[in-house]
């Protein structure tokens, strides 16, 4: 049992020496007569403009039951994720307005013969409802 104890301690303090003691890193040396170098230049980056985001206008008529849009009842509406939307809404029929909930686009409700609009970015993509 003794003789346990006297290895674990001689390993332990052989331990403790390895890890006090001084390493020394060693530099690669570089041959006579190499050239040094050229001097890195930095690197620009290229500048980049960014196009002004184009608004997409679309207009909405709002009518009991219903909206029209170029014409069409209840049409599907495509844009761009990162495309600037306004909707110029009117009602031709009772008391409406133009909700999108994901896009949180949502104009005033205005009654028969009154014209709103909402401007919105589409900041996601995928398919969302519209309604009154």
């Amino acid at each position: 049992m003794k003789q346990i104890f006297v290895i674990l301690a001689i390993v332990i303090l052989s331990l403790f020496i390895m890890g006090c003691s001084e390493t020394v890193e060693e530099l690669p040396v570089k041959p006579e007569g190499t050239p040094e170098p050229a001097a890195e230049e930095p690197i620009e980056e290229p500048v980049t403009e960014t196009a002004p985001i184009e608004l997409k206008v679309i207009k909405v008529t709002g009518e009991n039951y219903k909206f029209m849009m170029d014409g069409k009842e209840n049409p599907e509406i495509k844009v761009k994720v990162g495309q600037k939307i306004k909707i110029e809404f009117t009602s031709t029929e009772g008391f409406h307005d133009f909700v999108i909930d994901e896009l949180n686009a949502k104009t005033d409700r205005v009654n028969s013969g009154g014209s709103t609009s909402v401007e919105f970015v589409a900041d996601k993509a995928g398919t969302f409802s519209y309604y009154c």
